[in-house]
């Protein structure tokens, strides 16, 4: 926290931890005392100056140790009979974040090299509609469905219970398409924390936190093909955010970048609850939702084709 004049008046100690420091050095010095910031630089001193909040802020910063940090900052003006008395940063470290990020991305590089070498197809997909088992007339219309919407080009929102066979339906589609030859690139939004997924992703830029390299993100990855998002309504509202500018504009920008990158991937998403269900709770942006859903695909339980079981 910074007082009217910029000076430190409250050092924390989660503060120290982060930038391995201790308040004696840094309370009642000026921010650019201690810090290598200024008024265009320090967010503290924007928002004393401005009055304004803000929110979810990622800054870069040399400690006073003379170490970088990373981190994602809300910060607050405090008011006094209407007048600026202090300004306050509520900060989380993201200094690892970069490293973690990049083991992912090669991760999922990796694993998909893998796939190309072990999977049936070249793609990295292993299924196609004939491997979908059942002989009932419910799953004989939700495939010739899948097919139709297949052939198109508009999104797909896949809707299922777990263990319905979400992605076994979306690499059908994917293999039944135009972009059969494209790649297909599949995430599980609830299967990684915020602060990866978003490099994940849209990728990142050599230098915009610590430990980070220009890597292609999924997108990039899926362009001209297949990217299944799973469990998409596990992703926060923030990055929903993001994810519909990405779609509306058909363009990414890397992760401390400032290059717009053309990517024109198909979009398959799922959730495994009741979409309507997870707008009601805010869980899931509405424009999202029918920006995702042009077409939307229920795969049935197994509890409702019965005589499903014994081909299965």
């Amino acid at each position: 926290m910074i007082d009217s004049s910029g000076r430190t008046i409250l050092y924390t100690r989660g503060c120290e931890q982060i930038e391995h420091s201790k308040s004696d050095y840094v309370i009642g010095k000026h921010i650019s005392e201690a810090y290598e910031l200024d008024d265009e630089t320090s967010v503290l001193l924007k928002v004393l100056k401005s009055g304004i909040t803000t929110k979810n802020h990622h800054t870069s910063y040399i400690t006073s140790q003379g170490k970088r940090a990373d981190i994602i900052t809300n910060t607050y003006p405090i008011f006094d009979n209407g007048k600026i008395i202090a300004a306050v940063s509520v900060n989380r470290d993201i200094t690892k974040v970069g490293e973690l990020t990049n083991k992912i991305i090669k991760l999922q590089k990796d694993l998909y090299s893998d796939q190309q070498k072990r999977h049936k197809h070249a793609n990295g997909t292993i299924f196609s509609f004939d491997d979908i088992i059942g002989e009932s007339d419910t799953i004989k219309q939700t495939i010739d469905i899948a097919k139709k919407f297949a052939q198109g080009f508009s999104s797909v929102f896949i809707q299922g219970e777990t263990g319905t066979g979400k992605e076994l339906f979306a690499q059908s589609i994917h293999n039944y398409s135009s972009r059969a030859k494209g790649p297909f690139v599949a995430v599980n939004c609830a299967a990684i924390p915020e602060s990866l997924l978003e490099g994940i992703l849209f990728g990142t830029r050599k230098g915009s936190f610590t430990g980070a390299e220009d890597k292609r993100g999924l997108f990039e990855e899926a362009h001209e093909g297949t990217l299944f998002l799973d469990e998409i309504n596990s992703m926060s509202m923030l990055l929903q955010t993001k994810l519909l500018r990405v779609l509306q504009s058909k363009t990414v920008r890397r992760l401390g970048g400032n290059k717009e990158i053309q990517v024109n991937p198909r979009i398959i998403s799922a959730t495994n609850v009741d979409p309507i269900e997870s707008i009601a709770k805010n869980n899931l942006r509405n424009d999202l939702y029918y920006r995702l859903a042009v077409t939307t695909l229920v795969i049935p339980p197994l509890r409702e084709r019965l005589n499903d079981i014994p081909v299965l």
